[in-house]
């Protein structure tokens, strides 16, 4: 099932199994909701991640992309966790020092219906346009003069957008106006999302 993987992605992989030995168990609980977050197509922030379970940025990134990947075969396929666990040894995927550590998360991601629902929330959910995957922001301070001498200053938003497909990176600016529009804009779709998954909860 790992056969014909990229080599940097057979090391990136090799790495997160790797880590997941190394953090404290207690953490486990957290990667496993971020996990099942990120296949619900939830943006996960890297560096909050990161922050709650003690590892840096990029190695919060090998965790996860290698729970990702285990939880997706997991949910896939129907080989038991220790099944897969050592298929992923035998293709140098997960060292024999990190097999109990490996084992022992993935008995926190028994509940496959909840994975496969991610996943199909997922399929669904980045169907038809490009899906966000890094959102950067920061504000710019803008002078204005008048007869060589600083007369005011104002502020503006400078935001950064990247995407899961190629080339399909914006940037942009807001004033304070359009910013606060562009809040409440927001806070107007999150009140309808929440309805929507009231409802559907129902149903």
């Amino acid at each position: 099932m790992f056969t014909g993987m990229p080599e940097g992605a057979r090391k990136f992989l090799h790495r997160g199994f790797r880590l997941l030995s190394r953090i404290d168990p207690k953490h486990y609980e957290q990667l496993v909701n971020a996990v099942i977050e990120s296949l619900g197509s939830n943006y996960i922030e890297p560096a909050e991640f990161a922050a709650q379970i003690g590892v840096t940025e990029d190695e919060a990134g090998a965790l996860l992309a290698a729970a990702s990947v285990f939880a997706t075969l997991l949910s896939s396929r129907k080989e038991l966790p220790e099944d897969l666990l050592r298929a992923a040894a035998e293709a140098d995927l997960l060292d024999s020092a990190d097999f109990d550590a490996a084992l022992r998360f993935a008995a926190l991601l028994s509940d496959r219906n909840a994975l496969k629902g991610a996943l199909e929330s997922s399929r669904i959910a980045s169907a038809v346009l490009p899906s966000i995957t890094t959102f950067d922001a920061t504000v710019d301070l803008r002078f204005g003069f008048e007869k060589d001498q600083i007369a005011f200053a104002v502020p503006v938003v400078v935001v950064h957008l990247d995407t899961d497909s190629t080339e399909q990176e914006i940037w942009f600016q807001l004033t304070r106006k359009e910013t606060e529009r562009l809040i409440d804009n927001l806070k107007a779709v999150l009140k309808k999302i929440n309805i929507i998954e009231q409802w559907s909860q129902k149903v």
